[in-house]
Protein backbone atom coordinates (compact mmCIF):
# COMPACT_ATOMS: atom_id res chain seq x y z
CA UNK A 1 0.00 0.00 0.00
CA UNK A 2 1.33 3.56 -1.08
CA UNK A 3 0.36 6.28 1.91
CA UNK A 4 -0.46 9.39 -0.12
CA UNK A 5 -1.06 12.80 1.60
CA UNK A 6 -2.71 15.89 -0.14
CA UNK A 7 -3.12 19.82 0.89
CA UNK A 8 -6.64 19.81 1.91
CA UNK A 9 -9.06 23.00 2.14
CA UNK A 10 -11.16 21.66 4.50
CA UNK A 11 -13.46 24.69 4.76
CA UNK A 12 -14.44 24.24 1.64
CA UNK A 13 -15.11 20.78 2.18
CA UNK A 14 -17.39 21.55 5.18
CA UNK A 15 -19.10 24.04 3.57
CA UNK A 16 -19.67 22.61 -0.20
CA UNK A 17 -19.24 18.92 -0.39
CA UNK A 18 -19.29 17.28 3.01
CA UNK A 19 -23.17 16.70 3.85
CA UNK A 20 -23.66 16.05 -0.14
CA UNK A 21 -20.78 13.13 0.47
CA UNK A 22 -22.44 11.76 3.57
CA UNK A 23 -25.83 12.22 2.97
CA UNK A 24 -25.41 10.57 -1.03
CA UNK A 25 -23.34 8.34 0.42
CA UNK A 26 -25.14 6.99 3.21
CA UNK A 27 -28.59 6.53 0.44
CA UNK A 28 -26.44 5.09 -2.21
CA UNK A 29 -27.73 8.40 -3.99
CA UNK A 30 -25.55 8.26 -7.64
CA UNK A 31 -27.96 10.55 -9.68
CA UNK A 32 -27.05 13.42 -6.73
CA UNK A 33 -23.44 12.81 -7.34
CA UNK A 34 -23.74 12.44 -10.71
CA UNK A 35 -25.62 16.42 -10.97
CA UNK A 36 -23.39 17.57 -8.36
CA UNK A 37 -20.52 16.55 -10.57
CA UNK A 38 -22.23 18.32 -13.63
CA UNK A 39 -23.40 21.08 -12.44
CA UNK A 40 -19.77 21.63 -11.21
CA UNK A 41 -17.39 19.93 -13.56
CA UNK A 42 -15.25 23.17 -14.74
CA UNK A 43 -14.17 22.77 -11.12
CA UNK A 44 -13.33 19.44 -10.86
CA UNK A 45 -10.66 17.16 -11.84
CA UNK A 46 -10.04 13.77 -12.84
CA UNK A 47 -8.79 11.48 -9.16
CA UNK A 48 -6.87 9.00 -11.73
CA UNK A 49 -5.58 11.87 -14.44
CA UNK A 50 -5.54 14.92 -12.29
CA UNK A 51 -6.31 16.65 -15.47
CA UNK A 52 -9.89 18.69 -15.56
CA UNK A 53 -13.23 16.81 -16.52
CA UNK A 54 -14.19 16.97 -19.70
CA UNK A 55 -17.74 16.22 -20.80
CA UNK A 56 -17.27 12.72 -21.20
CA UNK A 57 -15.69 12.25 -17.63
CA UNK A 58 -18.01 8.81 -17.17
CA UNK A 59 -15.80 7.47 -19.65
CA UNK A 60 -13.18 7.12 -17.06
CA UNK A 61 -15.66 5.58 -13.99
CA UNK A 62 -14.49 1.75 -13.63
CA UNK A 63 -17.67 1.07 -11.49
CA UNK A 64 -19.54 4.16 -11.12
CA UNK A 65 -20.70 4.18 -7.40
CA UNK A 66 -21.22 6.31 -4.99
CA UNK A 67 -17.10 5.89 -3.75
CA UNK A 68 -15.96 6.56 -7.09
CA UNK A 69 -18.31 9.45 -7.81
CA UNK A 70 -16.93 10.55 -4.10
CA UNK A 71 -13.48 10.63 -5.38
CA UNK A 72 -13.86 12.95 -8.56
CA UNK A 73 -16.16 15.48 -5.83
CA UNK A 74 -13.09 15.17 -3.51
CA UNK A 75 -11.47 16.85 -6.24
CA UNK A 76 -13.12 20.40 -6.09
CA UNK A 77 -10.36 20.51 -2.63
CA UNK A 78 -7.37 18.90 -3.48
CA UNK A 79 -5.24 18.70 -6.45
CA UNK A 80 -4.35 15.06 -7.44
CA UNK A 81 -1.58 15.96 -8.49
CA UNK A 82 -0.01 16.97 -5.27
CA UNK A 83 0.84 13.99 -3.36
CA UNK A 84 3.27 14.92 -0.67
CA UNK A 85 2.39 11.12 1.20
CA UNK A 86 5.62 9.23 2.18
CA UNK A 87 4.90 5.91 -0.47
CA UNK A 88 5.75 2.16 0.02
CA UNK A 89 7.69 3.07 3.37
CA UNK A 90 4.99 4.57 5.55
CA UNK A 91 4.59 0.84 7.91
CA UNK A 92 8.58 1.09 9.30
CA UNK A 93 8.08 4.69 10.49
CA UNK A 94 4.40 3.36 11.07
CA UNK A 95 6.05 0.80 13.37
CA UNK A 96 8.32 2.58 15.32
CA UNK A 97 6.07 5.51 15.86
CA UNK A 98 4.21 2.28 18.14
CA UNK A 99 6.93 3.19 20.40
CA UNK A 100 6.40 6.62 21.09
CA UNK A 101 3.76 8.27 23.75
CA UNK A 102 1.87 10.19 20.94
CA UNK A 103 -1.85 11.67 21.92
CA UNK A 104 -3.59 11.37 18.95
CA UNK A 105 -2.25 7.24 18.42
CA UNK A 106 0.22 6.66 15.45
CA UNK A 107 -2.78 5.19 13.06
CA UNK A 108 -4.41 8.91 13.06
CA UNK A 109 -1.06 10.29 12.19
CA UNK A 110 -1.20 8.17 9.05
CA UNK A 111 -4.38 8.58 7.70
CA UNK A 112 -6.61 10.99 9.80
CA UNK A 113 -10.11 10.84 10.71
CA UNK A 114 -12.09 8.92 8.45
CA UNK A 115 -15.44 10.37 6.75
CA UNK A 116 -18.57 8.69 8.08
CA UNK A 117 -21.91 8.77 8.09
CA UNK A 118 -23.94 6.05 10.22
CA UNK A 119 -22.60 2.71 8.98
CA UNK A 120 -21.62 4.73 5.18
CA UNK A 121 -17.86 5.16 5.55
CA UNK A 122 -16.29 7.19 2.64
CA UNK A 123 -13.03 5.58 1.42
CA UNK A 124 -12.69 5.50 -2.59
CA UNK A 125 -9.95 3.28 -2.94
CA UNK A 126 -11.06 0.68 -0.20
CA UNK A 127 -7.98 0.84 1.49
CA UNK A 128 -8.55 3.90 3.68
CA UNK A 129 -9.01 7.74 3.27
CA UNK A 130 -9.36 10.05 6.11
CA UNK A 131 -8.87 14.04 6.91
CA UNK A 132 -6.88 16.21 9.21
CA UNK A 133 -8.26 19.50 9.83
CA UNK A 134 -4.96 22.70 9.77
CA UNK A 135 -5.75 22.89 14.01
CA UNK A 136 -4.89 19.22 14.29
CA UNK A 137 -1.95 20.00 11.94
CA UNK A 138 -0.37 21.99 14.37
CA UNK A 139 -0.82 20.23 17.27
CA UNK A 140 -0.04 17.12 15.31
CA UNK A 141 3.57 18.98 13.85
CA UNK A 142 4.56 20.29 17.52
CA UNK A 143 3.84 16.64 18.67
CA UNK A 144 6.13 14.97 16.26
CA UNK A 145 9.01 17.66 16.47
CA UNK A 146 9.08 17.04 20.04
CA UNK A 147 9.19 13.03 19.94
CA UNK A 148 12.05 13.62 16.90
CA UNK A 149 15.01 12.94 19.26
CA UNK A 150 13.57 10.17 20.94
CA UNK A 151 13.06 8.63 17.54
CA UNK A 152 16.12 9.36 16.01
CA UNK A 153 18.25 7.16 18.67
CA UNK A 154 17.96 4.37 17.21
CA UNK A 155 20.75 5.54 14.02
CA UNK A 156 18.41 4.02 11.51
CA UNK A 157 18.86 6.45 8.27
CA UNK A 158 16.18 5.18 6.75
CA UNK A 159 13.85 5.63 9.41
CA UNK A 160 15.25 9.09 9.94
CA UNK A 161 14.54 10.05 6.79
CA UNK A 162 10.69 8.65 6.99
CA UNK A 163 10.43 10.98 10.38
CA UNK A 164 11.81 13.88 8.43
CA UNK A 165 9.21 13.12 5.53
CA UNK A 166 6.51 13.04 7.49
CA UNK A 167 7.72 16.06 9.33
CA UNK A 168 7.24 17.54 5.88
CA UNK A 169 4.02 16.65 5.11
CA UNK A 170 2.66 18.21 8.34
CA UNK A 171 4.67 21.69 8.04
CA UNK A 172 3.95 22.00 4.81
CA UNK A 173 -0.04 21.89 5.31
CA UNK A 174 1.25 24.26 8.46
CA UNK A 175 2.64 26.90 6.13
CA UNK A 176 -0.68 26.92 3.89
CA UNK A 177 -3.02 26.67 6.55
CA UNK A 178 -4.42 23.60 4.89
CA UNK A 179 -5.52 20.35 6.27
CA UNK A 180 -4.70 16.44 4.81
CA UNK A 181 -6.44 14.58 3.03
CA UNK A 182 -4.98 10.51 3.09
CA UNK A 183 -5.45 7.65 1.40
CA UNK A 184 -3.79 4.62 0.36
Amino acid sequence: MEHRAFLFDTDRYHAEIEQLLLDAGSRGDQAAMEAYIEENRALLKSPYTADPLAENWRDELESGDVQELADFILTLCYDPEGDIGLGEDWETLCGAMEELDLSGGTEYYFIGAEIRSGNFVLDPSGMGLGIIEPDDVELIYDELDGAAPELQENDDELLSELYRSLMEVYETARVHSKGLLMTF
